[in-house]
């Protein structure tokens, strides 16, 4: 099928609109670990958004070749490790070339550390969860909004010192318990 634009280009091969919000629904899901993915494999800032666009166009490529009955965000992973497996192969007129053995432990390595992200992520989202309504209002203002110690102090009506003194003890809560919700969840 061949669709003309408004400028008189043509296409072919367009999928229908369906399996276009198809896509970008189970994308849309597994766009953090993608990206988490490539980032600890890449350091170079522009290499990265390149691997990032590389795979997304790859992904969308391919989509008609992913199963319903598989999960999406492996099969994303496996697309993006090709991806940033190529990358590295590119590389080759650098002076520091990687084997392909060590490329591919660190792509599986890539994998198991957006893994233990994503439960540190979701202990983390449990703890506060936990957390006083008052004690969570402070870590979103000042975590989530960004707002300054001394914005807080002034909203709250106490000292900055005191907020600070409070985000501190908040963070030890917090790590103990993701430390704990982390340990329960690999055992």
């Amino acid at each position: 099928m061949f669709v003309q634009d408004q400028s008189g280009i043509r296409a072919g091969n367009v999928e229908p609109p369906e399996k276009y919000e198809e896509f970008l629904e189970v994308f849309t899901s597994a766009q953090l670990r993608i990206m988490t993915y490539i980032w600890s494999m890449i350091q170079d800032q522009n290499a990265r958004q390149d691997v990032y666009q590389e795979t997304t166009l790859a992904l969308w490529k391919s989509f008609h070749t992913y199963r319903p009955d598989q999960e999406f965000q492996s099969w994303a992973l496996g697309v993006a490790r090709h991806q940033v497996l190529r990358y590295w192969r590119m590389r080759d007129r650098d002076r520091l070339v990687f084997g392909e053995p060590l490329l591919a432990e660190l792509a599986q390595e890539g994998v198991e550390m957006v893994n233990e992200y994503e439960s540190r992520q979701a202990a983390l989202n449990h703890c506060l969860q936990r957390l006083p309504a008052r004690q969570r209002d402070l870590v979103r203002q000042f975590y989530g909004e960004g707002k300054s110690a001394s914005d807080v102090a002034e909203q709250w009506g106490r000292s900055v010192h005191a907020v600070y003194k409070s985000l501190k003890l908040l963070r030890k809560t917090l790590l103990k318990c993701v430390e704990l919700r982390f340990a329960e969840e690999q055992a």
